[in-house]
């Protein structure tokens, strides 16, 4: 799934059945709140979805990104876009892991219906969106019991930007981060399946070995 559900040039959300979703209870309903709030609102569950993501790389052996922020910022239309960017390359990525693991991703859902009405209301569902990743990870780093001290500590150093700062600069960094640290997860994860696939054996498990490759191993230690 992209960490940004939207396009900004058109602000509308995929939304595959959008009547089902409003009957799940994911997408939230009037009033909606103002937009500001909405932002500031997901710009932290994007820390909380690229912490996690970092957490699962950091449980494979690698180290999570720190990307730097944009200098001098970017307008409003321009942050959208970058978000809009890295959550398409995200999409490639995740792609890529599924069929690693032998299944078939299917196509992105076609936009339906004319979108939401206002600005506050589409702030309002990219919340519910991220919210629903942010439970998704939290649920993954649980189930797969990734979180300790060491890990959370390397987290912790990755610089990110303050509260205060603007919540678009600090949604851009973290979908950079989300789309960095897959991609290091992707790289590692064919040895990751192939040492699934062959655990290490036992020393008193281990194939014996024919009389001459015996000999040959004693005299190399020789």
């Amino acid at each position: 799934m992209r960490l940004l559900p939207c396009s900004h040039s058109q602000h509308r959300i995929s939304r595959p059945d959008i009547t089902q979703r409003l009957k799940s209870g994911l997408l939230p309903s009037p009033p909606f709140p103002p937009k500001r709030a909405s932002q500031l609102r997901a710009a932290e569950l994007v820390d909380k979805i690229a912490n996690n993501n970092a957490l699962a790389l950091i449980s494979l052996g690698g180290h999570p990104s720190s990307p730097r922020p944009f200098i001098p910022k970017p307008d409003e239309a321009d942050l959208l876009r970058l978000m809009s960017d890295w959550g398409l390359l995200q999409a490639g990525i995740q792609k890529s892991i599924i069929l690693l693991y032998g299944l078939q991703p299917v196509p992105p859902p076609i936009a339906a219906g004319p979108g939401p009405g206002s600005e506050n209301q589409l702030w309002a569902e990219i919340v519910a969106w991220f919210q629903k990743i942010a439970s998704d990870t939290d649920l993954h780093t649980r189930v797969q019991k990734i979180v300790g001290k060491s890990a959370l500590a390397e987290v912790n150093k990755v610089t990110v930007p303050d509260a205060d700062t603007d919540p678009l600069v600090r949604m851009e960094q973290g979908t950079h981060r989300v789309m960095l640290d897959l991609a290091a997860i992707a790289g590692r994860l064919p040895h990751h399946l192939y040492h699934a696939a062959h655990p290490a054996q036992p020393p008193d498990r281990q194939p014996a070995l024919s009389g001459s490759a015996a000999s040959k191993g004693a005299r190399r230690r020789k």
